[in-house]
């Protein structure tokens, strides 16, 4: 067996362990709430963490925006170069020649890519269940 081999099942004995004594921390809480604030100062952050925990299990990631709280939207706004008409003289002055804006493709919109906040999480990447 390697040594990162055992290292590893090490690591995942030990993860197991402090998994364990959490749970039997949080089942004492829950059973004995009066007898938890008793033990002192150190159990009451660990009662906040774990009213935490539970918070963060009543939420589920945002269908629409996959948690990341904003989307990609397309705006459009006029052609800087043609200004919107689609089409650009040519030439000289007062030759009259027109063709399409290479901007724009002759549509006299340009769109742009934008990140929006999602409205279906305000943001938040989570919503409730």
């Amino acid at each position: 067996m390697g040594i990162k081999r055992a290292m590893k099942k090490i690591a995942i004995y030990f993860l197991s362990i402090l998994a364990a004594a959490f749970l039997a921390l949080f089942i004492f809480i829950r059973v004995f709430p009066e007898r938890a604030v008793s033990l002192g100062d150190k159990i009451k952050p660990l009662a906040g963490l774990i009213g935490e925990i539970e918070k963060t299990i009543n939420k589920q990631r945002c269908p629409e925006c996959g948690g990341a709280g904003r989307v990609l939207s397309e705006e459009t706004e006029p052609c800087p170069m043609c200004k919107g008409g689609g089409y650009i003289k040519s030439g000289f002055k007062d030759s009259g020649l027109m063709h399409k804006c290479p901007k724009c493709a002759g549509n006299g919109v340009e769109k742009k890519t934008v990140w929006k906040t999602c409205s279906s999480c305000d943001g938040k990447g989570y919503i409730e269940r």
